[in-house]
């Protein structure tokens, strides 16, 4: 089973994005958190295999979350403008924008 926290501080965009993924067999939403701060403290707690982020988050964004990281989970950082700017630099292994 391949376990998954989602994290945007929009609550519709978090369903939305868990709805698409529960329907993949075989994946699991192992959490939801509302902004980077939580995103940390739940990866330490529930240890995803993948943890999808906002890169624009109150309190923590996107990237600078993935930083606190261990190592062991894949970490994507989305944003939904098509302005992005650091995250392929800063090591992250997958980067999506809306144009995507």
């Amino acid at each position: 089973m391949l376990r998954i926290l989602v994290t945007d501080d929009h609550e519709v965009v978090r369903r939305g994005i868990c709805s698409l993924l529960q329907s993949h067999q075989g994946w699991e939403i192992c959490g939801e958190a509302f902004d980077g701060r939580q995103a940390v403290a739940m990866t330490a707690q529930l240890k995803p295999d993948i943890v999808i982020l906002d890169i624009g988050m109150p309190n923590l964004n996107g990237l600078d979350a993935a930083r606190w990281f261990p190592s062991s989970p894949e970490v994507m950082v989305a944003s939904w403008m098509s302005v992005i700017g650091g995250a392929h630099g800063n090591g992250l292994g997958i980067f999506l924008t809306s144009d995507t």
